[in-house]
């Protein structure tokens, strides 16, 4: 038997005795008073019993980071000083990384094709180190950016991710292995250059517990210095209708990003500085701590929270006294 209150007890002791100080009139209204006061205290103790069945929170992740590593992921306009979009996403990967200590990792980056790069593992530094050396794709190669490449593979990787995560649970469930968590993390400006429409991410959506897709640029747009053959980064440039060479612009789109984030069943977020990735992190272990996903009974010794009876019990004996007095005030009239 364990107590863990809510209140520490000497301050739950001087309510309780300033409650009991401030006397109702008659005998009974006080033995209620003393009834009211004796749950509320119960309830502050928390009393947890030992069980052979214990609820579970399963809190073991998996992350999934799905990277645009095209060019207009080079745009300038990230953050108070203009940074580049792909330097603010390579931070916040390494902040959600560290967020979830002991998670695996997996990275899925896309420009001209869809790649797993760097299948699930619990070395961190790998992805790290992968997502570091994203430079874009040379501008001679660009086929022009689609969002749509990035579905089969995600499906495929998390689909693969949950059939050996099933298998896991079926092998060991006498070791408590429990099913792992799934987060996807879709990182991109939600840029389209090759005139396809976005096309549907419902079917990703069974296998992502959580997660976010998270959107750089803005809607004024930043220019892109490109890579060449030889590691040399030049303006990109274009040549419009009139035969002008001008200096292209990259905006974001986030018309495209809230779709991929309704289809997949998780949150959009605009990331505009360093900072904003700290509310997506909290929003998720929040999820995660709360025991949101999952949580199963499982046969072995723990213990049993008890505060809930007290709670009803209050909840049903303020309401039948409420009740009964307004009946007895209407005989009264």
């Amino acid at each position: 038997m364990i107590l863990n209150p809510f209140i520490p007890l000497p301050i739950m002791g001087v309510i309780c005795v300033l409650l009991l100080i401030m006397k109702r009139r008659g005998a009974w209204n006080y033995i209620k008073q003393i009834i009211i006061v004796l749950l509320i205290f119960g309830m502050n103790m928390r009393l947890m019993i030992p069980t052979d069945k214990a609820i579970v929170v399963d809190n073991q992740v998996d992350i999934l980071f799905v990277f645009d590593n095209t060019i207009s992921m080079l745009a300038e306009d990230h953050g108070t000083d203009n940074d580049r979009r792909i330097d603010g996403a390579k931070k916040d990967v390494k902040k959600i990384i560290d967020a979830f200590p002991g998670a695996r990792f997996a990275l899925i980056t896309f420009n001209n094709r869809a790649d797993l790069v760097v299948p699930y593992t619990m070395e961190g530094d790998l992805v790290l180190e992968t997502v570091d050396n994203l430079e874009g794709i040379l501008s001679a190669n660009a086929d022009g950016t689609s969002l749509n490449i990035s579905i089969d593979k995600m499906y495929d990787t998390l689909y693969h991710n949950l059939e050996i995560s099933d298998n896991e649970d079926e092998n060991f469930a006498k070791g408590g292995i429990p099913k792992r968590i799934q987060l996807v993390f879709y990182i991109s400006d939600g840029e389209i250059t090759n005139h396809e429409s976005l096309d549907s991410f419902e079917d990703v959506s069974e296998f992502v517990d959580s997660g976010a897709v998270l959107g750089y640029g803005t809607s004024s747009g930043g220019i892109m210095k490109v890579p060449d053959y030889y590691g040399n980064y030049e303006t990109l440039k274009y040549y419009n209708n009139n035969f002008d060479n001008v200096t292209a612009r990259s905006y974001i789109d986030e018309d495209n990003l809230e779709m991929i984030a309704e289809d997949m069943g998780i949150e959009y977020y605009h990331i505009k500085g360093n900072k904003d990735i700290n509310d997506v992190i909290d929003d998720i272990t929040d999820q995660i701590d709360d025991g949101e996903f999952i949580t199963r009974e499982a046969k072995m010794e723990g213990y049993k929270e008890t505060y809930h009876f007290f709670a009803m019990g209050l909840i049903l004996f303020v309401s039948v006294d409420y009740v009964y007095t307004r009946l007895k005030m209407r005989r009264e009239r």
